[in-house]
């Protein structure tokens, strides 16, 4: 289609308006030619008289008929022009609105061991010689089994990360009151646990700040540098303990400022509600947990920044504003002078962890 549609509302007003002024003009002509007529035909009463007062009737009737289309296309015109205005504000709406942006990660979410997608981090058992049973903060585990999936080039069941932790780590079961195990995993359980993966190596690297900078620009700078480099980070943050039902099953709500839509790209994601989404403080709070998230990368926007996750709770991408995922960062893992992540990275690599080091363990 090589023409281009072109619409002046200015020029469709005058169009309104002259259609207008020329109905106008020819019913004060129609009206003149009646009285015309009139007076003719009271003059002349023979037959010639009769027959041009018949002759301008017939005038008068096409004219009329003229001005009734003149006024008809005006209000057409007016009303095509009120859509046309309405149709602008409503894209002008439109535009104003921020423009959802999809979410692609390159580190594959949690896995059943069928590679099904795993529905969130309590699908997961904690093995017992008696057992399996239910794993309520399995988060851990679930976001190294994402880390370990991309090292490995292969889909590896979370399940077999969480059982993996616990013969590596010697964990024993504590049962809450549901029945269900409530154990913490540590960033010594997920190192241990990752390095007992052929071709995998992982440490805890620490970033002590320096004085004169922003803390939040030198941790900013730190994370997209550790993001870029082969392997995967996994952070620990302050989340959401449990699902508002408000949210459930629903495709757009707010928590905490945050819109649903700008965090979960996708509406069947949203459904799932706003359980685990982090809570922009340090502390847990009464319905916060410390959690385990995997970084997958950052993102900048124009003058905006922004760090995507793969979260374990409801196993889902997620992307956060970087000033709230600074906010968001659990007080166990960052302080006034330093912050700390987990790097996990292949043997085979050249570059050790990619990372310019400040500390490690």
């Amino acid at each position: 289609m090589s023409g281009a549609l072109r619409i002046n509302p200015d020029e469709v007003r005058e169009r309104i308006q002259r259609l207008r002024r020329w109905r106008e003009g020819w019913a004060e002509r129609l009206e003149a030619a009646r009285r015309t007529s009139r007076m003719l035909a009271e003059a002349v009463r023979a037959v010639p008289g009769q027959r041009w007062e018949m002759e301008a009737g017939r005038h008068a009737v096409g004219l009329a008929k003229a001005g009734e289309r003149a006024e008809g296309l005006a209000q057409v015109l007016e009303s095509a022009l009120a859509r046309l205005e309405a149709a602008f504000q409503e894209a002008a709406a439109l535009l104003r609105e921020p423009i959802p942006r999809p979410i692609v990660t390159t580190t594959p979410l949690a896995v059943d061991a069928h590679q099904r997608p795993l529905a969130n981090q309590f699908s997961i058992d904690f093995p017992t010689p008696s057992g399996p049973v239910p794993w309520s903060t399995a988060c851990g585990p679930v976001a190294l089994s994402m880390v370990l999936s991309r090292i490995q080039g292969r889909l590896i069941p979370a399940q077999e990360v969480a059982n993996k932790l616990v013969e590596v780590t010697g964990k024993t079961p504590r049962l809450n009151p549901k029945g269900h195990v409530n154990i913490l995993t540590t960033h010594q359980d997920l190192l241990r646990t990752a390095r007992a993966y052929e071709g995998v190596q992982a440490e805890r690297l620490t970033m002590h700040f320096k004085a004169g900078r922003d803390p939040s620009e030198q941790a900013w700078e730190h994370l997209r540098e550790a993001t870029s480099r082969p392997g995967g980070v996994i952070a620990l943050v302050t989340a959401k303990r449990s699902t508002s039902e408000l949210t459930r099953k629903a495709e757009s709500w707010v928590f905490n400022g945050l819109l649903a839509e700008e965090v979960i790209g996708d509406p069947a994601q949203r459904r799932e509600g706003d359980g685990g989404l982090l809570t922009g403080t340090r502390h847990a709070g009464e319905n916060g947990i410390a959690h385990w998230v995997v970084v997958d990368h950052v993102e900048e926007v124009g003058n905006q920044r922004y760090v995507v996750i793969n979260n374990p709770f409801h196993n889902r991408s997620e992307r956060y504003p970087w000033e709230y995922f600074w906010r968001s960062l659990n007080h166990q893992a960052v302080g006034p002078d330093s912050w700390w992540f987990l790097r996990f990275y292949p043997s085979a690599s050249s570059e050790r962890p990619g990372v310019r080091r400040q500390g490690s363990e």
